[in-house]
This record gives structure tokens, sequence and C-alpha cells, in this order.
């Protein structure tokens, strides 16, 4: 069994058993699917946007490690209001 403990290491996932997983995902069948890893990485309102993906799996897993890397950085965005 194969565990991830971050999204730093869901970024390094080896491309064959990214592929792998992908593929196990994107069946459409209960318990084996994307939309059931979207709700346990908390990404549940991604699913409408993921599903016109070709690979939603493969988008679900790059939006995780970005939001994970950008959580876990200590980059702040510029404020769009100007300083007056």
């Amino acid at each position: 069994m194969f565990v991830l403990k971050s999204g730093a290491e869901l970024h390094s996932l080896d491309p064959l058993l990214k592929s792998k997983l992908c593929k196990l995902l994107n069946v459409e069948q209960e318990g084996a699917d994307w939309g059931a890893l979207a709700d346990r990485l908390q990404l549940t309102s991604s699913k409408t946007h993921l599903q016109s993906f070709k690979d939603p799996t493969e988008q679900l897993i790059e939006e995780y490690v970005v939001s994970e890397l950008f959580k876990n950085s200590r980059y702040v965005l510029p404020s769009s209001d100007p300083v007056a």
C-alpha cells in the first residue's frame, strides 16, 4: 500500500504510478472514482469544474498540489486596492 503524507509528496509522485492512479479513478465506478478523492481532499467544490477535463484525476491532483503548496508558503498576494 502506498501512502502519501503531503501535497508535496503527491507532486513528486512517479509518473507511471500517477498514470495508473488516474486510470483507476477515472472509471465510472462507485467508490473508485476521482469524485470520492475530491471529497477526501476537501476539494468538493471543484467537482463540476473537473468534469470538463479529459483526465479529471490528473487535474484534481494538480489542483490539490497547488493548494497545499500555496497553503504552506509564506507568499502574500499583492493587494488589488491602490495605496492612497
